[in-house]
């Protein structure tokens, strides 16, 4: 196998503001094919792990200490890091970056975990075109506009919190989404960007809970009945006043303005309901630090065989 390229190599010059435009182009095309391809519209979020799964790729949790490696071969495959050092949301912003150097037949690749190498990617062909794949599948500028109408939001004036329940309807990071809004999908002003990135996901946090919490909060409302919502143990998952859990995998622990406080406690798919069942959704919660293959990922047995 050739060795991996990696994104600490830079390219003399960099990229030219045409340039991107033409690669973001197509690679808002390109993930418009990806979603047809696995089944999926352009109004709802996706898995990406499962995207993944229906177009052969195999999706491997390791402990790498690297953003992810994609290995280009037959099947292909992904590897992603399982320590939480990532946050849910970022690691599912990796795969499809990893995903994206499938689709535009790029060689095995590895993308280190710096801060430098993600700011180099702007300037590296294959890793742009593989972060605004990346962006596009996972927020379609069209699920985008929906997401904010049916809550009644704007993005150009929807509130830290609401920003962030966004993110979590889409998977992806508060700054992952912030990011896209502004420089991929053109929804937010720079200066709106700036001034949404310099707020700090404590102090989110900290105003949804009303108090400091180290752990990672993911926010629901009654859309999120459109897919399975992706947990890991010690998560916080706040769900609308008045929902209940069907078993204490998922247990009640706490209510704050937003609604009820549910802290993830084991691997396993647990079913979400209102109180008179006109509702309901489920979370998938897998195990802290899993290791293994992505679809095994909240179940007990994490056998990889």
């Amino acid at each position: 196998m050739a060795q991996p390229a990696r994104r600490a190599v830079i390219m003399n010059g960099g990229l030219s503001r045409s340039q991107r435009n033409m690669l973001a182009t197509k690679a808002n095309q390109q993930s418009v094919n990806v979603r047809r391809r696995s089944g999926s519209d352009l109004l709802k979020p996706i898995c990406i792990y499962d995207v993944c799964e229906k177009l052969g790729l195999k999706v491997t949790f390791s402990d790498i200490n690297m953003e992810g490696m994609y290995q280009r071969g037959d099947p292909a495959r992904i590897f992603l890091p399982s320590s939480i050092i990532r946050p849910i949301g970022r690691r599912a912003f990796t795969c499809a970056h990893e995903l994206g150097h499938h689709i535009f037949g790029h060689g095995s690749t590895i993308d280190e975990l710096t801060e430098e190498s993600r700011q180099q990617s702007w300037d590296l062909p294959n890793e742009f075109i593989a972060d605004s794949f990346a962006a596009h599948l996972l927020m379609p500028t069209l699920a985008l506009l929906n997401a904010f109408s049916i809550r009644g939001l704007k993005a150009e004036s929807a509130t830290p919190v609401e920003l962030y329940l966004i993110a979590n309807f889409f998977k992806v990071g508060y700054s992952t989404l912030i990011t896209h809004l502004c420089f991929g999908a053109g929804l937010i002003s720079f200066g709106r960007y700036q001034k949404m990135k310099s707020i700090k996901l404590a102090a989110i946090r900290s105003t949804i809970l009303g108090q400091i919490s180290s752990k990672q909060i993911l926010i629901c409302d009654e859309a999120a009945v459109y897919s399975a919502i992706d947990a890991e143990v010690e998560h916080l998952v706040i769900m609308p006043h008045g929902v209940r859990s069907e078993n204490d995998a998922l247990m009640l622990v706490d209510s704050v303005e937003l609604g009820v406080v549910f802290e993830a406690k084991r691997p396993g798919i647990v079913r979400l309901f209102n109180s008179d069942e006109s509702w309901a959704t489920f979370v998938r919660i897998s195990r802290k630090n899993y290791i293994g293959h992505a679809g095994y990922r909240h179940l007990e047995d994490d056998s990889d065989d």
